[in-house]
Parts: structure tokens; sequence; C-alpha cells
């Protein structure tokens, strides 16, 4: 094998290791009360392959009291869920202590986490917008749910995909590509010998 075409295979075996390796992670993070509202993959930095949920959801829910003033603040029985099943939902169902939140209202403190991981059907989380992660549907039997919010924290979400997908050829166009140089390349060199012709 020839010098120039021994540095065709070396340079089209360290295109191909390195096109390979092009797997990258975003990772957003918003650490604000209230909903919290994260940013959609953006398909333009390339091929979403999973995405993967940190959420501590801290869920504050308020319930109507009726019992006279002074009463102490009795222990509630809490169910339902923290969360949408796309982005890390919780089940709830625990005996937590309420406390008087407001004139005939009590409220209970709910502090969950969830951490899943998807890499199937991927189409719900790109886009150019974003979604809201403030969900949660807390019942307790026996109390009217009050009017009144519950706070949120500590959730991020990490986005693994193929950097530059559709951008960058595989591994096996730049080979093809690299190859094809090189033959151009010999043959030019082949034609550039001089022939001499002997008559008799």
């Amino acid at each position: 094998m020839s010098n120039f075409f021994r540095t065709v295979a070396i340079a089209a075996a360290a295109i191909c290791a390195a096109s390979s390796a092009s797997a990258a992670t975003i990772t957003y993070t918003d650490a604000n009360r209230g909903p919290v509202f994260l940013p959609r993959f953006d398909s333009s930095l390339g091929t979403l392959q999973s995405v993967s949920f940190d959420n501590r959801y801290s869920v504050t829910a308020s319930y109507i009291y009726n019992s006279l003033p002074g009463s102490p603040a009795p222990m509630v029985r809490i169910f339902g869920t923290i969360g949408e099943p796309a982005y890390g939902q919780v089940m709830v169902n625990e005996v937590v202590q309420s406390y008087f939140s407001a004139a005939n209202q009590i409220s209970v403190n709910i502090v969950k986490t969830a951490n899943p991981i998807f890499t199937a059907d991927l189409g719900g989380y790109i886009g150019t917008g974003s979604f809201v992660l403030g969900f949660y549907s807390l019942v307790a039997p026996g109390y009217a749910p009050a009017l009144s919010g519950g706070s949120f924290s500590n959730v991020s979400v990490t986005y693994t995909y193929l950097a530059g997908a559709g951008a960058v050829p595989e591994p096996a166009t730049w080979a093809m590509m690299l190859a094809g140089f090189g033959m151009v390349a010999g043959a030019t060199r082949y034609r550039r010998r001089k022939t001499v012709i002997a008559f008799g």
C-alpha cells in the first residue's frame, strides 16, 4: 500500500471514530417556586435519544376545616398524584399532620421525588415552546379542597441527543468520500507518468 493510500485509510478511521462518539447532553434546570416551565428540546441541535428528569416536588395543598376555632389541627390522610406520567409522576397515600393556614383552613406539605428516564415516544419533548410540570391531584377524604395553589421546586431535565445529526455525515459516508478522493488522486498521478515509445 502506498503512503498516500495509507494516509487516506488512517484519516478515514479517525473520522469514523470521531463521528461515532458524537453523543452529547444538555441540561435545563429551574428551581423557581410555583408551576415549573422547562424548555422543550431544540431539534436543530440533533436527534433526541433520551429524556431524563430529576424532580423534587414540594407541594402545599389546602382544605376547608369547619371545626371550632382553637381546635387542634388534625392528622389527615392524603392520596393522589403529583406530576404527570410524561414528566415523572409519583403516587401519594399517607397520613400527615396538617396545620392551620387560614381561618377555617388547614394545609399539608408533601415532598416527593421522581427520576424517570424515557427512551421511546420522545416526540412530545421536541418543539420550540415549553411544558409545565406543576400538576398535582391530592384528595383528603372528609375535607373540601380550598382555593390555593401548590409550590414546586428543584426540577430539572436532561436531554441526551446525537449532536449534529443530519448535518454530519455517517462514518460510512466519510469513508466512502475519502476512498473516492484517494482513487481520483491515484488516477491523476498515474496519468502524469511519462510514456516512452520505441521504434524498431
